[in-house]
Formats: C-alpha cells, sequence, structure tokens
C-alpha cells in the first residue's frame, strides 16, 4: 500500500492507497470530469474527497465520490498537512488521468 505523501501524518487519517484511488476512478465508465475538493463533514472533520462524473453536471445518482483522507477541523496542522496531501493527489490523478478534466478546490480556512 504505497501512497504519494511521506512524512509524519500526525492525527491525519489517509483512507485509501494512491493505488486504490487510481483503481476506484478507473471503475467509473467514462471518468471525463474530476474534481478533489475539502468537504466540511462536521465541525469536527474534514475530508479530501473525488468526486467522478462522465459530464460536467453531476445528476442524482450517476457520479461517484471517493472519500481519500480526513483529518480534524481545528488542528491547523492536521489542515496544512491535509492540503499538502490533496495537492499531490491532484497531481497523481492529472497524471494517471491525463485525458479527464480535473478540477481542484483545495480551500478551508
Amino acid at each position: 500500500m504505497k501512497n504519494c505523501f511521506q512524512g509524519e501524518i500526525g492525527i491525519m487519517n489517509i483512507l485509501l492507497s494512491d493505488d486504490k484511488i487510481i483503481q476506484e476512478i478507473k471503475m467509473y465508465p467514462i471518468p471525463n470530469w474530476i474534481w478533489i475538493e475539502i468537504w466540511e463533514m462536521s465541525q469536527y472533520e474534514i475530508q479530501v474527497v473525488v468526486t467522478v462524473n462522465k459530464e460536467e453536471s453531476c445528476h442524482l445518482g450517476q457520479h461517484k465520490v471517493i472519500h481519500i483522507c480526513s483529518a480534524e477541523a481545528d488542528d491547523i496542522d492536521d489542515i496544512i498537512r491535509l492540503k499538502t496531501y490533496a495537492k499531490l493527489i491532484v497531481k497523481l490523478i492529472r497524471k494517471n488521468f491525463p485525458c479527464s478534466k480535473v478540477h481542484s478546490k483545495l480551500y478551508y480556512r
């Protein structure tokens, strides 16, 4: 299980390996559009989430959501680690899906 983030992770929790992320995206029939975003799951937790769809507009039940990693929302070091890891995931996805439109919104505080 290889991850592209090397270093001390602290409380941040990596949910999927790089290979598993790529495999999950490849399982979607036509991954034309891919978004990588930071979602606030609760007041305590944030996650990096990948959404895959065949077209720009997402319709209920026709897209795939993949949860990549999570961190504590009130720990600034965790947030920095999560954003750094998310940027590496963006590069990984762009490299493996050069024909897909990959968008990233890595904003949080």
